[in-house]
């Protein structure tokens, strides 16, 4: 094996306490066959040469071992994620984002920020979906690179459970939850500590435009919410906003147990 393949190898491998099987199989694509894939037709040339340059220039970076863990484990969700649509008959964007006639291609900037975010992420369940936004861009020419550095920086600023509430609150709603506000429980003090807490993290999501309070299924017009207290869980949906980045994250494959596990508080 090359030194390089070698080194690729060495930045991912270590991602398997968290990606598991998909490390595995990463490492597989790259040694697998007289060139790997990253030098085959599975991927092509404009994904591996943004695969290799990225994982080779991190790999060079000095970083504690949870944070080489977890950069390891979102390079193998993307190879792996990316390969299999591609073998599915999905086609990567023909736009300029892959362009390797520039020492930078605008891929090249959003997989390093997907990378280095995710090793920098203390909750470890997000990296899947960091990863996830590089392979939504990958074959949707609709997201910019603009776009996209912005979605990395607001989805470091969410909590892997806000994640969770932006599957939970989907229209329809794929779990019943409340339908009154929270008034009287705040003021009477019988709101539980968690309760609260999941409350405080939709309002935060409120007051960043990913999700709204509708007064019905076919409405438009979002409820004003001045506090928390207001919201209506069985109101509650994302924005436009908030469905492009559920989409981007591809949230909906978050495991049903953790959005239940997230609407027992709001029920």
């Amino acid at each position: 094996m090359s030194e390089k393949r070698e080194r690729i190898r060495g930045f991912i491998e270590p991602g398997s306490e968290i990606a598991g099987g998909v490390a595995g199989a990463a490492v597989g694509l790259i040694t697998g066959g007289p060139a790997g894939a990253l030098a085959g037709a599975a991927l092509g040339p404009a994904i591996a040469s943004v695969i290799e340059r990225t994982c080779l220039e991190i790999y060079d970076r000095a970083s504690g071992y949870r944070q080489r863990v977890r950069g390891g484990a979102a390079a193998a969700y993307a190879l792996v994620a990316i390969e299999d649509r591609i073998r599915q008959g999905d086609s990567i964007r023909d736009d300029g984002f892959f362009d390797s006639t520039v020492a930078r291609s605008s891929a090249d900037e959003v997989l390093e920020g997907v990378i280095l975010k995710s090793r920098n992420e203390n909750e470890e369940k997000k990296v899947r979906y960091y990863s996830n936004i590089f392979v939504t861009a990958a074959f949707d020419p609709h997201f910019t690179p603009a776009a996209l550095n912005h979605a990395l920086q607001i989805a470091e600023q969410l909590t892997y459970r806000q994640l969770c509430l932006l599957r939970l609150f989907s229209r329809p709603q794929p779990i019943t939850l409340r339908g009154s506000n929270y008034f009287p429980d705040v003021t009477k003090d019988r709101m539980g500590w968690e309760t609260l807490a999941v409350l405080a993290e939709s309002f935060d999501l409120c007051r960043m435009d990913l999700i709204g309070c509708y007064p019905s299924d076919d409405s438009k017009a979002v409820m004003f919410l001045s506090a928390l207290h207001d919201l209506i869980p069985s109101k509650m949906s994302r924005t436009a906003f908030g469905d492009r980045l559920h989409y981007l994250m591809q949230l909906e494959s978050i495991s049903q147990e953790d959005v239940e596990r997230v609407a027992l508080y709001l029920k």
